[in-house]
């Protein structure tokens, strides 16, 4: 094992390249970063005892770098950076401490990405790997193949993106867009426009407050849960599958402007579309 520790006076931003293993990313309130490199296995230990771990001058803040392939040079878009770039074959387990409000840049294979804690601007690209997230303060972008992903909140716009792999969402406070081919999408509570898109997996919000909602697929179902207080405009259609409401619905928006209006937008082919009161 290899145990790193930096000390900075704020958040920075964290940029991660592991193709196995484990990413664990833990926001504090301290002015030490700590990073530790852990083989997951004999034929790894040679990438940990090599790796170049340096802090480095930036601009408006400084730059902490882990490279474990040499000569490889990875930058942000802003602020501090910590760059861990792992080459193809090493396991490792990383867990990372920095301060709150730090941003992430991830990309793995397929190595599973924790987050815990207050992060900014959320990055993370992942084949194979899992993605668990806490809180995203800023933008929230995640690009999956096969895993799974999960947020418990997004107070910024939210990408997420997956081809297998399933995907939850507690929160999204801004607009969201979710799209996957099999995999299921849920957001708990969506507080502006959202759209999701899913060819055979089922798509749900089981609370939605205002905005476009759009939703869309080919064989899975969609069901919006509206928020009580609410009021609903529908244009719902499904080929063959059924459209179900448990609320009294209109071909026009409502006129009455008072109170926040949620206008669902969804279409199926053999999917069933429900509408229903959010618990």
């Amino acid at each position: 094992m290899r145990h790193e520790s930096f000390t900075v006076d704020g958040p920075v931003k964290l940029v991660v390249r592991a193709p196995a293993g484990t990413v664990e990313v833990e926001t504090a309130d301290v002015s030490e970063a700590t990073i530790e490199l852990q083989p997951k296995d004999a034929g790894s230990q040679k990438a940990v005892d090599d790796a170049v771990v340096e802090l480095r001058p930036g601009g408006r803040r400084p730059e902490l770098v882990v490279d474990v392939v040499h000569g490889l040079r990875i930058g942000g878009r802003r602020g501090p950076k910590l760059s861990i770039i792992v080459g193809r074959g090493p396991s490792l387990r990383i867990p990372i401490r920095v301060p709150h409000g730090s941003s992430l840049d991830i990309a793995t294979e397929s190595a599973d990405v924790t987050g815990s804690g207050r992060f900014d601007d959320v990055d993370v690209r992942s084949a194979s790997g899992d993605v668990r997230l806490e809180v995203v303060e800023g933008e929230a972008s995640v690009k999956s193949v096969s895993g799974d992903v999960l947020i418990d909140s997004v107070a910024g716009e939210a990408s997420v993106n997956s081809v297998s792999g399933d995907m939850v969402v507690g929160s999204i406070a801004s607009t969201g867009s979710l799209h996957t081919v099999s995999g299921d999408i849920e957001v708990r509570e969506s507080l502006s426009s959202l759209h999701l898109k899913t060819i055979s997996g089922d798509a749900r919000v089981a609370s939605a407050t205002e905005g476009e909602v759009t939703m869309q697929s080919v064989s899975g179902d969609l069901t919006l849960g509206l928020r009580s207080g609410s009021k609903l405009w529908v244009d719902a259609r499904s080929t063959s599958g059924k459209t179900t409401s448990e609320l009294q619905l209109g071909d026009e928006p409502p006129a009455d402007k008072d109170g926040p209006l949620v206008e669902l937008r969804a279409k199926s082919i053999s999917g069933d579309i429900s509408v229903v009161r959010a618990g």
